[in-house]
């Protein structure tokens, strides 16, 4: 399970990678570290969660005559029924303003249950809808409501959801 997840992976990075290559050193946005405290299956089971994530900065979509800044980021999560996600995906930071930011991110990877909560196979995607808050220079705190499913891949789909607070860190 986990080399689908490696291959995956290897295949955004590569896909992140050319695009941020491009650009001068000093106009690439920083890396940024993640690390999450919450409940994983909110509302049903709630059990305890902690995650780390590392997010990349964006390169352009070519959409048209348009273009959408994307980023790309990785991350994981454990929970206390042993159970733990492997995920990698895409983001869009929409700024409100200085210090306000809202970002929605897609994203697949590898699940396994340990002793908790069968979401019906190893492959779940991931949807999400976090704010973000700047309380110093290159640190933030956030709220991240996200989503766990399989997209009917397999018969089980009981899909589950997590609310985590998030300190941020950009290098």
């Amino acid at each position: 399970m986990l080399r689908y997840f490696l291959v995956f992976a290897g295949l955004a990075l590569g896909a992140a990678f050319p695009a941020l290559a491009e650009d001068p050193v000093e106009e690439r946005p920083p890396v940024e570290w993640i690390v999450t405290a919450g409940a994983f299956d909110v509302g049903v089971e709630e059990v305890a969660e902690a995650g780390i994530e590392l997010r990349f900065g964006s390169f352009e979509l070519p959409l048209g005559q348009r273009s959408l800044p994307l980023g790309f980021t990785l991350g994981g999560m454990v929970n206390d029924d042993g159970g733990y996600y492997l995920w990698s995906g895409f983001r869009y930071d929409w700024h409100l303003n200085d210090r306000w930011r809202v970002t929605p991110s897609l994203g697949t990877g590898i699940y396994s249950a340990g002793e908790g909560k069968n979401l019906g196979g190893p492959v779940e995607f991931r949807s999400s809808l976090e704010i973000s808050f700047e309380v110093a220079d290159r640190t933030r705190l956030s709220l991240n409501l996200y989503h766990l499913s399989n997209g009917i891949l397999y018969d089980l789909n009981p899909g589950s959801e997590s609310l985590v607070l998030g300190f941020h860190r950009r290098f």
